[in-house]
């Protein structure tokens, strides 16, 4: 059983890698001020919302615990995966994700339990995909379940005002492998990469604060600290450089956002700032810049 769990939590934890992007470490961010140089491209923002005009009604919330963690199950590419160990784990895994797909107006194509993974399959004639959020990583209080569902119910009506309504939802998830959150298991519009999917995802930094000033274009749900927030959107990432001076890095920052725009991305914003104290294997540079992109 406990191995179970672990890799449960395991699952549970990368849950949001395509929601949450963490970027480089905290050599320099915080020690970046006084801003020289700011760039804003407003008209870009996030990409207009999925057109998601089919959805039945959601299943009911299902509390999670230690008995039953093996429901909490990832998505795929039209493909629900999960851990159950078990046939009777398998067909109480099955029914769930049967309701929750076909209330949303999926059609379950295939199911195949394996105790190293089981995959229960699914097409859509509209192209919509379910996607799911794990909240553990948003800031609230862990052992108030008030507090979680608060958190919970302004995700999910941000969901369902970006057209992305929720399926289905667990709350509370109380286990003994990770932190008391909820699951948001919703409908969007699938995408050949994953970053472009119209998605609630997570911006998150090693410590250098956000630039929000930067991403007003963006579809912020929610400020949760000043070095992470809550969005609807196609996946940013941001990059970073430094420079000896403000010519040289503002032209450093000029390259790469030519790159970018050949590799096909699009800018969202930039910024050359001075570094105020000597970061460590940057010793000779005096400025940095920062650069939000969608990939």
């Amino acid at each position: 059983m406990r191995i179970t769990l672990f890799l449960l939590a395991a699952l549970a934890a990368s849950s949001n890698a395509a929601e949450m992007r963490t970027v480089g470490s905290s050599s320099f961010g915080d020690s970046l001020i006084n801003a020289r140089q700011i760039r804003v491209n407003l008209p870009v923002g996030s990409p207009s919302r999925p057109s998601v005009s089919r959805a039945g009604s959601a299943q009911p919330e299902m509390p999670i615990n230690n008995n039953n963690i093996y429901l909490l199950a990832e998505c795929g590419d039209k493909t629900i995966l999960g851990f159950p160990l078990s046939q009777d784990q398998f067909n109480a895994f099955y029914d769930r994700y049967f309701a929750i797909l076909t209330s949303a107006g999926l059609k379950v194509t295939g199911s195949k339990f394996d105790a190293n993974g089981s995959v229960i399959s699914y097409d859509s004639p509209d192209g919509l995909v379910l996607r799911r959020f794990v909240g553990s990583a948003l800031s609230y209080d862990g052992t108030s379940d008030a507090d979680i569902s608060g958190v919970m119910g302004a995700m999910r009506a941000a969901l369902a005002n970006n057209g992305l309504p929720v399926a289905a939802a667990y709350f509370p998830i109380r286990t003994d492998v990770m932190r008391p959150t909820f699951a948001l298991y919703y409908l969007t519009k699938g995408a050949a990469r994953r970053q472009d999917e119209i998605r609630l995802r997570l911006l998150s930094t090693d410590g250098r604060k956000l630039d929000f000033d930067l991403l007003s274009a963006v579809n912020i749900v929610r400020k949760d600290k000043p070095t992470q927030m809550a969005y609807i959107g196609q996946e940013i990432n941001i990059l970073y450089g430094v420079g000896q001076t403000e010519a040289e890095t503002s032209q450093k920052l000029r390259a790469r956002e030519n790159e970018v725009i050949k590799q096909g991305g699009k800018i969202i914003g930039s910024r050359v700032l001075p570094v105020k104290h000597p970061m460590p294997g940057y010793l000779e540079a005096n400025f940095a810049y920062r650069l939000y992109i969608y990939r």
